[in-house]
């Protein structure tokens, strides 16, 4: 299988200082704002790297009064979506609770973070009802409908319809070298929702896990991006309104952190998606 070459920087993507930024539309811009971060935003020991990337993603574009802090995401790789409000925001802080695996939030000036090595990290935004949402998804997280309960919640709590919602979806593995055994080709194979539908159709996997290139035939190749997509797809998003990245976690170590290719050499350092939502309209 031929490697997955280093992409140049497209159109709807850009570096800026040490953050990639997705090119949003005008409307989607007004209300949020994204970047995800890259090895030029170089934090000390002495230094957060999540407040840096606030910094570099706020300054000099706007003069919001915000919490350096912020609230993390990327804990159990399960579809455990918390509700940021002004009650949670009293009753928790970053230093004292589990990190969900999603968090939704109408609350202005308030930074989300996903943190992700290799796996997807999603900003999920619907400037109709002024709400932003964030999810990290694995495998695991894709197995467990992250992206559903995030969606739903969402709906239940600030009626966002699907419809009008925009996602970004932040650098991750590449589909052409994350390498999957037969455990994980079995649990994407038979993933379930509430009510034991199977999530994902033979021919949507069949589009997203390939065979891998040598004699073994219990290893695949695994594209979680693009099964991210087809999930939101079925869950009523519109085409259009899905931005992908197109950088790759493993094949651009000079830009992002991976531990699949890193393995301990990676470890206490990741990859941070950052947004949060503006009073701009």
């Amino acid at each position: 299988m031929e490697n997955h070459a280093p992409q140049e920087l497209n159109v709807r993507e850009r570096l800026e200082r040490g953050l990639l930024i997705p090119q949003l539309s005008e409307e989607v811009a007004r209300v949020a704002q994204v970047g995800y971060t890259t090895r030029g935003l170089r934090a000390s020991a002495r230094e957060d790297l999540r407040s840096l990337a606030l910094a570099a993603l706020v300054a000099p574009r706007s003069t919001l009064s915000y919490a350096t802090a912020g609230v993390r995401t990327g804990g159990g790789h399960g579809n455990v979506v918390h509700v940021l409000d002004d009650e949670y925001l009293r009753s928790t802080s970053d230093k004292n609770y589990e990190h969900p695996d999603a968090v939704i939030t109408k609350n202005i000036g308030i930074p989300l973070f996903v943190s992700a090595s290799d796996c997807g990290a999603l900003a999920l935004i619907d400037q109709g009802n002024l709400a932003l949402g964030t999810a990290h998804s694995g495998w695991r997280g894709t197995c467990a409908d992250v992206v559903g309960a995030t969606i739903a919640s969402m709906h239940s709590s600030f009626g966002t319809d699907p419809e009008s919602l925009f996602v970004y979806i932040g650098p991750y593995a590449d589909g052409n070298r994350y390498r999957i055994r037969r455990d994980v080709y079995d649990q994407l194979h038979g993933a379930r929702n509430d009510v034991g539908e199977y999530l994902f159709t033979k021919d949507m996997l069949s589009r997203c896990i390939l065979q891998g290139d040598d004699d073994d035939d219990e290893h695949w190749y695994f594209d979680n991006g693009k099964l991210l997509v087809a999930r939101l797809i079925t869950l009523g998003l519109r085409e259009e309104n899905i931005l992908v990245s197109g950088h790759r976690t493993m094949s651009e170590p000079n830009l992002f952190r991976s531990h699949r290719t890193e393995g301990m050499k990676s470890k206490g350092e990741t990859n941070y998606l950052v947004s949060m939502l503006l009073d701009n309209r």
